[in-house]
C-alpha cells in the first residue's frame, strides 16, 4: 500500500467522519427546537394561569374584572385595578406574539392564544379599554389583535347546569 492510497483512505474516513457529525448535529438541533417550543410552551401556559389565579382568588377581584369587561360603571380604584389586569393581560398577548414572531412558539400555539383573546374581544368594556390603551402596545401588535374574528365566550347556564357558546361551537 502506497501514501497515496492511505491519504485517500483518510480523506474517506475523514468525509464519513464530517458526514457523521453533520447528521448528530442536526439530529441535536431538532431536539433543542422541540425542548425550546416545550419550554416557551409551559411559560404561556404558566403566566395566564398565575394572570388569572391573581384575580380568580376572590369575589372582589373577579366582579371587578367582569365589571369592567361588560362595561359597568367602576368606583375609580376599581377602574385602576381593572387597568393594571389589562396591561398585565395584553402584555401576555403581546409577549405570545413576539415569541411566535421569533419562531420560539408554533403557529398553533398562537392560533388558541387568538380564539382566546377572541372571547374578550367583543367585551363591551373591553373595547372601550383597547381604543384608548392599544397605544401602549406594538403597533404591529395592534394591527393583529384589531384584525382577530370575536369568539363567542362559553357561559354557564345555571337553570340546565351546562356550559354553552352563544351562536353555536367554535369548530377549526
Amino acid at each position: 500500500m502506497n501514501w497515496d492510497a492511505l491519504g485517500a483512505m483518510a480523506e474517506t474516513a475523514g468525509a464519513v467522519g464530517v458526514i457523521g457529525t453533520l447528521i448528530y448535529l442536526s439530529l441535536e438541533l431538532r431536539k433543542s427546537t422541540v425542548a425550546t417550543h416545550q419550554q416557551s410552551n409551559h411559560s404561556i401556559v404558566t403566566r395566564r394561569k398565575e394572570i388569572f389565579d391573581n384575580w380568580g382568588q376572590d369575589d372582589k377581584s373577579a366582579n371587578i374584572l367582569v365589571a369592567g369587561w361588560t362595561g359597568d360603571d367602576l368606583e375609580p380604584i376599581d377602574s385602576l385595578r381593572f387597568v393594571w389586569f389589562m396591561l398585565n393581560f395584553m402584555s401576555h398577548f403581546q409577549d405570545v406574539y413576539m415569541q411566535f414572531r421569533a419562531g420560539t412558539i408554533e403557529s398553533k400555539v398562537w392560533e388558541a392564544e387568538q380564539r382566546m383573546l377572541g372571547a374578550i374581544l367583543e367585551q363591551p368594556g373591553f373595547l372601550s379599554w383597547w381604543t384608548e390603551s392599544a397605544q401602549y402596545f406594538m403597533p404591529e401588535f395592534v394591527e393583529t389583535v384589531d384584525g382577530i374574528e370575536p369568539v363567542k365566550m362559553a357561559v354557564f347556564n345555571r337553570e340546565t347546569r351546562k356550559w354553552f357558546r352563544p351562536g353555536g361551537v367554535y369548530k377549526p
